[in-house]
Formats: structure tokens, sequence, C-alpha cells
């Protein structure tokens, strides 16, 4: 009976020293794991927010690997056979169990992403054609929005802190990744369907040098032709030689609405006075259809900001023996073009010119090898800033381009300023804005209120009179660099009161699609500023808005809180931060 009790003893202290020493043992493989799970969090953090510009950069690639290597290191320690008792503890399995699926769900991303970033890069240092390179985009980044999809990165309840915050980051970066991804691979296979064509589709040029509401001024029109990949931009013209007869077209609704004093379809120009892109694209394509008898398949417009992201990357385009680049493109179409034009001119050689640029890069672009590593950056920032615009007739094809979010249109809690030139000039590249926003809540109703500065800061002794107006061959009552402008506010579609301080008779008031959109004008002199007070109530249960960009030379600064705010790109502001009204 001794005996048996001796090797119980023994047995039982030979146990306990195997248990002592496997925990030991699996401390150290998860103290393991958790170095090296963070190791590759502080590596991953290199690639900024996981945006996709950053995840295509060259630079993107060797963190990607890094990451997943040490990731994988640890899910391989976490899972071990002998680590498989640690996970049945009430409390500590959960924890390692949850790290255990967080490792190996991250590392199968990160692995894929690191692959097609890959392919993608060596795809597009061949010499293939740029529908080939839709295509390949389309494909890979398809295979990370899969990847993110279908990755496992387990059960989120009951973690610590620590783990939980991790996991809630991972959760929310892929959300973005996968959102982004989306946008990408629809939008990609949508170009790569419209340049195999065949296709025709109106292109809009536009100029910011004289805004409308959320683009440039429509300068120029003709049609960019798509078939097998090639592309030929054809008619081109400006856009005044196609006005029509009053009434010759029935416009879309808001146009007939709001906008009819401006007899849209006598004027191209006095296009784009609502910010929904949509509206104004199916409006333009009836116009053109009633000028030209020529019915499109979409419509297109492009910007200088679109075009100088083009030439990112890729080295000058060359027009009439002047080389053009990302560097002096800009400031060449909103502000050089104009300073030697005598007033009493036709301008006929400068038009030509600047109607030969878009085409010649849009060529150049299509043609040429670029260096990723600069022209991703600079079109995702042109994209999100509403300088590439796009709309289809076709359900399905507009749906691409909604979720590519280039169709330029609102959502119901969008917020979007606009400042659309009525003088004869080129003054928006002298036109800065300046906007705070304060929301106060009483009972279920949420007041805005948004503050307007617009500052006119030309010097008009140092510009012609072709940029600060009077012009003499135009009527316009106008003083010398005199900037008149309609105000534009589309507010959220739940808005209601929506108005400008001490203005009885708005020019524009009611819905706009998802959106209520009022206006006014006012006038701004040359080293002057001119305020204007916007302001709407909201139910109390609106907490957030989407302010819009507005595709300005210099983009709406707007001051929210604590925090300035320059919105080149769809930013959403939380009401319940900001100041009270006063």
């Amino acid at each position: 009976m001794g005996f048996i009790k001796r090797n119980l003893l023994s047995a039982f202290a030979l146990f306990a020293v195997a248990v002592f020493v496997w925990a030991i043992w699996a401390a150290y493989n998860a103290k393991k794991a958790v170095d090296e799970a963070r190791e590759a969090q502080s590596i991953i953090e290199e690639v900024d927010s996981f945006r996709l510009e950053d995840l295509l950069a060259g630079d993107a690639i060797e963190p990607l690997d890094a990451s997943a290597t040490l990731l994988e290191s640890a899910h391989e320690r976490l899972s071990r056979p002998l680590m498989r008792p640690a996970h049945w503890l009430p409390v500590l399995g959960r924890q390692i169990k949850a790290a255990d699926d967080l490792s190996s769900g991250i590392s199968g991303v990160l692995r894929v992403a690191s692959s097609s970033v890959r392919d993608i890069r060596s795809g597009f240092d061949e010499d293939s054609s740029v529908l080939a390179r839709m295509r390949l985009v389309s494909e890979n980044v398809g295979l990370v929005e899969d990847a993110i999809q279908a990755a496992d990165l387990g059960d989120g309840n009951a973690l610590i802190s620590v783990l939980a915050e991790t996991r809630a980051e991972v959760v929310d970066r892929f959300d973005r990744l996968r959102a982004t991804a989306s946008r990408v691979r629809a939008s990609t296979s949508a170009v790569a369907e419209l340049l195999d064509g065949p296709e025709n589709h109106l292109l809009l040029i536009a100029n910011n040098a004289e805004m409308r509401a959320g683009s440039g001024m429509i300068l120029t029109t003709g049609v960019l032709r798509t078939q097998g990949g090639a592309v030929v931009v054809t008619d081109l013209g400006s856009s005044f030689y196609r006005n029509l007869e009053p009434g010759a077209v029935e416009l879309t609704k808001t146009y007939e609405d709001h906008f009819g004093f401006a007899e849209v379809e006598t004027e191209w120009r006095n296009l784009g006075l609502t910010p929904r892109f949509p509206e104004t694209a199916e409006s333009a394509l009836r116009m053109w259809q009633a000028a030209t008898g020529e019915a499109l398949d979409g419509v297109i417009l492009v910007d200088p900001f679109m075009l100088e992201a083009l030439l990112a990357g890729m080295g000058p385009v060359t027009v009439d023996g002047l080389d053009y680049t990302e560097d002096n493109i800009l400031e060449y179409l909103l502000h050089g073009q104009y300073l030697t034009i005598d007033v009493e001119q036709t301008n006929t050689e400068r038009r030509q010119a600047e109607r030969s640029l878009a085409p010649a890069i849009l060529s150049a672009a299509l043609t040429r090898d670029h260096d990723l590593d600069e022209f991703v950056p600079k079109v995702a920032r042109a994209l999100a800033g509403r300088h590439l615009l796009l709309w289809s007739p076709d359900a399905d094809r507009q749906a691409a381009w909604a979720e590519a979010q280039l169709d330029g249109e609102l959502v119901p809690n969008s917020l979007s300023l606009a400042f659309s030139n009525r003088s004869p000039s080129k003054l928006d590249y002298f036109i800065e804005v300046r906007t705070g926003m304060k929301a106060s809540v009483e009972g279920d109703v949420r007041s805005v209120e948004v503050e307007i500065a617009i500052d006119n800061v030309v010097d008009p002794s140092e510009e012609p009179l072709y940029i600060t107006g009077p012009q003499p061959t135009d009527e316009t009552p106008v003083e010398l660099g005199e900037y008149v402008v309609l105000v534009t506010a589309n507010t959220p579609g739940a808005a209601v009161d929506s108005r400008f301080d001490g203005v009885d008779d708005l020019e524009v008031a009611g819905g706009d699609g998802p959106t209520r959109i009022v206006a006014t004008s006012t006038s701004v002199m040359p080293g002057e500023r001119q305020t204007v007070v916007l302001r709407f109530e909201l139910p109390v249960e609106v907490t957030e808005l989407r302010l819009e960009p507005s595709a300005r030379y210099w983009p709406i600064a707007w001051r929210l809180g604590d925090t300035d705010h320059r919105v080149d790109e769809p930013f959403v502001v939380d009401l319940e931060s900001l100041p009270p009204i006063d």
C-alpha cells in the first residue's frame, strides 16, 4: 500500500513537473507569438491605413511579406499540437485561440495582397495595352477583395482589451480595404468593357478657372470613341458653337425645376449648376443629340486636375512645340494661358491649343508606361476630388460608376457647397473659401450653422482684363475684378428650412435628388471678403454629414471644432463633436 502511495506521489510529482514545464514552454511560445504579432503590426503600419494606393506602391511589398512571415510564425507557434491544451483553458484559452485566428486570417490576406501587387506591377512593366492592364488590375484587386471576404478572424467575444482593440482595428482596416477593392474592381472592369467597345461617349472638358457646381465650366465638347482598346477623340469644339434654341430639348428634372432662368440649352457653359453629375450628364447627352443627331453611349468629364494626374510618372506631352508636365499644366490651364490675351482678339489659336491638350494627354496616358509609385496616388486623389466623372444611361454600367464613386452623385446626408462664377472672368483661381460649422440640439431638432467666407485675393493691377473682367465684348454689368457668384448649397434630404441669413427670396429652392438645394447670388470685390451664413435643421438622430469636394483650385477649408480640414475628397463630420451655435 505504501509502495502504491509512493508511486502515486511520484507520478503526481512528475505530472506536476511536466505541467509546470509545459506551462513555461506554452507561455514562452505565447510570448514569442505576441512579440511576432507586435512586430508585424509595427511593420504593417508603414503601409498607412490600407488604402489601395499605398498597397500598390513598390515599397509596400516588403512590409507585406515581412508581416505575413511574422504572423505565419505566430500562427504556427499557437497552433502546435502541444499548444492545444492551452486552447481548452476557460479564459486564457479563448485569448490564445483568438490570437491564433487573427494571425492566420491576417497573414492569409497579406500574402494574397503581396502576390496581387507583384502581378499588377509586373503586368504594368510589360508592353501591354491599357485594356489588358485594366483587366489585370480588376482580376488581382478582386483576389484581394475575395481574400478579405473569406478571412476568418475568429470569435471577437470576451477578449481582453488589448486583443479586442487589435481585432477591431484589423476589422476596420479590412472593411475599408475591401470597400476600396470592390470599387476598383468594379471601375476597372467597367473601363475595360468601355475600352473594348465599340462605344462612343460624349467628352466634356471643363476648366476650373471658371467654376460651376462640383466641376469647372464645360468649355469644350467632343466624342471619345473606343474599340478593341484603341481610343480616338473626334468632333472637338468649343461648347458655345453647339448651343441650341430655347426649348429645343427637355432637360432633366433639376434643370427644368430650378435653373430655367439660366436657359441651359442655349448655353452649354451653364451646365453644372447642380453638383449632381447624373443630372448634368443626362442633360448634356440630350443636348448633344439635339445639336448633332448622334446618340451616344455615355458621358465622360475631365478637368485640368485629372490631366495633371495622368501626366504623373510618364514624362512630358508635347503640343505645338511646348512641353506640358505635371509641374506646369495646372498653372497654365487655370491662369498662364490667359496672361497674354488681348480681349479684342478671338483667341482662336489659344483655344485650339487648349482643345488639343486633353486628347494628347489621354492618348499618351493610354499608350505610355507609367511609374506606378507616382501615378497611382495622384490619380487616386484626382478621382476622389471629382476631377473625372462618368455617367451612363445603361443601369449596370452606371451602377459600376456609382460603386467606384465616379458618378458624381450626392447621398442623402451630403452637404455640398458650390460657387458658380457669374461674371465674365477667370477669377476662381483667385477665390478662397473658408467655412466654419456649428450645431446645437433642442428637443428632437438639430440646428446646423455654416458660416461661409469668400475671399477675392486678385490684384487687378497684376492681371489682364480677360482674367479680372469686365470684358468689352460682354454686357454683364461688373466692376473691375468683381467676382459675381451663385452660392449653392445641397443640404441633406432630411433637412428642413434650408436658408441663407438675410435672404428672403432664394433663386433656387427645392429637392435635388437625395438632397435639398438652395442658392443665392452675391459678389466680392478685389481684396475683400463676403460672408454668407447657411442654416438648416435636421432630425436629432442625424449625427453625421458627408462634406463633398468642390473641385476648386483651392479646396474649401473647413473649421470643424478644434481642427481644420481642406475637403478635397468626401469627408464625414460628426455633428455631435461640433461647437454649439452661439
